[in-house]
């Protein structure tokens, strides 16, 4: 039930506090990543998004093609241990990556080609940022078409994800 009492939780922020948000914390986001990417093995992709109550309402975890998608873990359980234990990480590598994200107001994270960090859900549908390896060639940028994303600078794309209703693309206040 948690689950749906936070995805259903409305945040009506505009763009530019999306944006400042980056803007302002763009070493955070940096240390984040580079502390992620230092505890998740190279053979491994995993998403994690905390819940208020600082349990993990996503850990999933993919290591090679064994594939592992969990909902609502609770820190202090066997599921997050054996994962956990899956990815090689101690008891406080959960507690540090919670406060990073916290820290830069932020509730998910996502490793692969690129860092996909969560803002805020609203609703159903959540808002992330993409952060990208390297600057965006002129045709990535341009398939940033300002429905699901928006290209931000460099190597920075805004994304909404609708979840399972409403508009596919960014609310009108962000276009």
């Amino acid at each position: 039930m948690e689950f749906f009492e936070s995805v259903l939780e409305f945040n009506h922020f505009t763009k530019a506090e999306f944006t400042d948000n980056y803007d302002s914390q763009e070493q955070l986001f940096t240390d984040l990543i580079t502390f992620f990417d230092s505890i998740v093995p190279d053979n491994a992709q995993v998403t994690l998004e905390f819940a208020k109550n600082k349990d993990l309402e996503i850990f999933h975890v993919i290591i090679d093609s064994s594939k592992s998608y969990n909902w609502n873990v609770e820190l202090n359980s066997k599921k997050c241990d054996s994962l956990c234990e899956k990815l090689g990480w101690r008891n406080g590598e959960l507690e540090i990556i919670n406060s990073k994200l916290t820290a830069i107001d932020c509730i998910s994270i996502n490793n692969g080609n690129k860092y996909t960090i969560g803002y805020k859900r609203d609703g159903m549908g959540i808002y992330y940022y993409n952060i990208h390896p390297a600057d965006l060639t002129e045709a990535e940028i341009a398939n940033c078409s300002g429905c699901i994303s928006i290209f931000h600078r460099k190597n920075i794309v805004l994304e909404y994800g609708s979840g399972a209703t409403g508009s596919l693309c960014f609310p009108e206040r962000f276009r």
